[in-house]
Formats: structure tokens, C-alpha cells, sequence
């Protein structure tokens, strides 16, 4: 559409921005699911031939394997029930998620060190620690920042990436375990390197701790845009 200013000349009409347009995601939103590709492809390429490892490698029992899993297992439930409730109390989040993909993280060295079982199981409950802290609070972190018309857009986007690192993983395992003939060790320290991008590596913490926003840091300009949209509702 055009229109004729006061010399008479005709411009194009400017259009006002939709407002049903989406707000972008928050930056942290993206940062997390970063972060959980790159976790879900490293935990998926180390988990996928531990079993195989534990039996053929370290000369584990089928009930040894079995006692190790559903350790992790109960490590990661129990964990999540107090981590959420932590997170509630203290008001912030951002602290155990930072701490729970930290543990996770710096658990990666362990298995391709592992000399014995004993280590094996002292890395799958470092790691499943990590995992039970970090999920509840992660979810709970997303839902108070992500606002309501992109809260689903943000949980899939996560979901997706998470998804994506653990399809990735166990093809990257395959395919490194069929080049170095077969070295289970070669794809544990493959798989550890995801840790430089953790958020508590000494060389990207300042970075992920500006991308994982407080809470309020995110709601102070949803409240001023809240208050804008009502002052000119009232007028």
C-alpha cells in the first residue's frame, strides 16, 4: 500500500509489526539445548558399549553389569526429587544446573581410565549425580524463563537437540570402534570431549553464565513490556 505525503509525493505505507508474531527464544534456551547435544552424544556414545566393555575388557559378570546400572538408575530418580526441591528453596537455578552438567562432564576421563569396575561405577554414579541434579532444575529453569507463547517451542527445541546428540553418538561409537579396530578406550576419550564445552570449563564459564540468565534478568523487561501494554490499554 502507498500513500501521499505532504509534497504530494507517494511512499509506501510502513507496516506495523504483527502482533502475533513469536518473541525469539531467549539466548539461554539455545545454550542449554547446545549443551544437551553435546552431553546426549557424549553419554550415549560411552553407555552404548559400557555393558560390552565392563564383560569383555574388565572381565565384569553379567550381575556386576546389572548392579552398576540399576545403581545409576536409582542415583539419577533420587536425585531429581531433591534437586528440584533444592532449587525451589534457594530461588535459583542456573547454580545446580551449572553444577549437575559439571558433574556429568568431568565423569566423561573416568571410564577410558577405568582399570576395574570399582571405577566404572564410581564414574556411572558421578555422572547419573550430575544428570538427576541437572534435569528438574534444567526443566523448572526453562519453564520460569521461557514465556508462554514459545514454551513449547522451547522444551522441543531441547528435546530435539538432546534427540539428535543421541542418535549421533552411538553411529559416532560404531564408526570410531570399526577405525581403531575395535578400541573401547579410543571412543571413551572420544566421548569426554564434550567437556571442554561444558559450563563449568575453566575456558567457557564466563560464557555459559552469561547465556544461562537469572530468572530475573529475564522477567525485567517482560514486566516493563507487561506495564507498557497496560498503561496503553488503560489510556
Amino acid at each position: 500500500m502507498t500513500h501521499l505525503n505532504s509534497d504530494g509525493q507517494v511512499q509506501p505505507v510502513q507496516r506495523a509489526p504483527s502482533a502475533t508474531a513469536l518473541p525469539r527464544l531467549p539466548r539461554n534456551v539455545v545454550a542449554l539445548g547446545v549443551v544437551s547435544l553435546l552431553m546426549g552424544m557424549s553419554s550415549q556414545m560411552t553407555h552404548s558399549l559400557l555393558p560390552l566393555f565392563l564383560v569383555t575388557v574388565l572381565g565384569a559378570s553379567a550381575v556386576s553389569v546389572g548392579v552398576i546400572e540399576g545403581i545409576a538408575a536409582a542415583t539419577d530418580s533420587i536425585a531429581r526429587v531433591f534437586s528440584g526441591t533444592l532449587s525451589d528453596w534457594l530461588g535459583r537455578r542456573k547454580p545446580l544446573v551449572v553444577l549437575g552438567y559439571g558433574l556429568a562432564a568431568l565423569s566423561k576421563p573416568l571410564f577410558p581410565l577405568a582399570g576395574d569396575v570399582a571405577t566404572v561405577l564410581a564414574a556411572r554414579f558421578i555422572d547419573r549425580t550430575g544428570k538427576g541434579i541437572r534435569d528438574a532444575t534444567r526443566d523448572a529453569l526453562l519453564a520460569d524463563q521461557l514465556p508462554p507463547t514459545v514454551r513449547g517451542s522451547g522444551f522441543g527445541l531441547r528435546l530435539t537437540l538432546f534427540t539428535i546428540g543421541s542418535v549421533v553418538g552411538p553411529l559416532a561409537a560404531t564408526g570410531i570402534m570399526v577405525a581403531g579396530g575395535g578400541d573401547f578406550r579410543l571412543v571413551f576419550w572420544v566421548a569426554a570431549v564434550p567437556i571442554f564445552h561444558a559450563p563449568n570449563s575453566p575456558t567457557n564459564q564466563h560464557r555459559w553464565e552469561s547465556a544461562l540468565m537469572t530468572r530475573q534478568d529475564f522477567e525485567a523487561p517482560m514486566v516493563v513490556e507487561s506495564e507498557q501494554k497496560r498503561l496503553v490499554t488503560d489510556a
